[in-house]
């Protein structure tokens, strides 16, 4: 379930592909949280999650009538960010303005939030 490709730095960087379920924050923390530690495991310096991996798809609308599902999002985005050890870890999730972001996770806390429409000025 990981494509480990050696980067110019002298690192690896794995892909997660995982099948999250929309919606249900619990499920995805913990499948994103298993694939961390199998990252760390096999000595992965980042591994990168799909968008909208915390909370399984785009859902405007649901979370346009409860925005506080915004809120918890950050907070399983911390629980995660605690087994960031070695591996650094880039997870898809929608932020407090509903637009689709990334968090990145290391060092066992969140470093910073990067929205989806900033990407490109990154490359």
């Amino acid at each position: 379930e990981f494509f480990k490709n050696k980067i110019n730095e002298g690192g690896y960087i794995g892909l997660a592909q995982i099948n999250p379920i929309a919606g249900n924050l619990e499920y995805n923390t913990n499948k994103i949280k298993e694939f961390i530690l199998k990252a760390e495991e096999v000595g992965l310096d980042i591994i990168i999650f799909p968008e909208f991996a915390l909370i399984g798809c785009e859902m405007k609308d649901f979370t346009n009538r409860f925005p506080f599902i915004l809120d918890e999002e950050i907070k399983y985005l911390e629980k995660i960010a605690k087994l960031t050890q070695r591996t650094t870890a880039v997870v898809g999730f929608v932020d407090k303005d509903n637009e689709s972001s990334f968090a990145i996770l290391r060092w066992g806390r969140i470093d910073k939030f990067i929205k989806k429409s900033e990407l490109k000025l990154m490359f």
